[in-house]
């Protein structure tokens, strides 16, 4: 089995591996290299969980609304619809002596 690509691990799966590593330079039986490898990989997997957690704090930021400083966000509404609605005919009404003019 071979393991998957750095790019396809999820937050989850890349942390166990953390933690992992973690251990095992803790535990004190790997050599110099090894630890020196597995000290890498660790911050390999540091830059990319905090990589994962910045676009999942912008992604809530979209989705609420609201920016860092809480102002709001203000984007376009990107749209997949292929085609134009028809749009429906406007009725006129008439106005009445006495009705108020509606500014519109």
């Amino acid at each position: 089995m071979t393991e998957p690509a750095q790019t396809e691990r999820t937050f989850e799966e890349s942390l166990t591996d953390l933690e992992k590593i973690v251990h095992d330079l803790e535990d004190g039986q790997t050599g110099l290299e090894e630890s020196l490898s597995l000290y890498e990989k660790g911050v390999q997997l540091i830059k990319r969980c905090n990589a994962q957690l910045v676009q999942a704090e912008q992604r809530i930021l979209v989705l609420t609304g609201a920016d860092a400083d809480g102002q709001a966000v203000v984007a376009p509404f990107e749209h997949s619809a292929t085609a134009e609605a028809p749009k429906p005919e406007a009725r006129r009404t008439r106005k009445k002596a006495g009705d108020p003019e509606i500014p519109f």
